[in-house]
């Protein structure tokens, strides 16, 4: 199974203009399939 990092950058705001909300949105499902790259905390 394929690893990947996160792909919202960090400043990226989400369509409520909240900060990080993409970011850790998307740490967020990677984990949960177990496809979070090493080194990435999920939240």
């Amino acid at each position: 199974m394929q690893t990947l990092p996160p792909l919202a950058g960090i400043s990226m705001k989400g369509t409520l203009g909240v900060v990080h909300m993409p970011r850790m949105w998307s740490k967020a499902l990677l984990h949960a399939k177990g496809q979070l790259a090493d080194g990435y905390r999920p939240g």
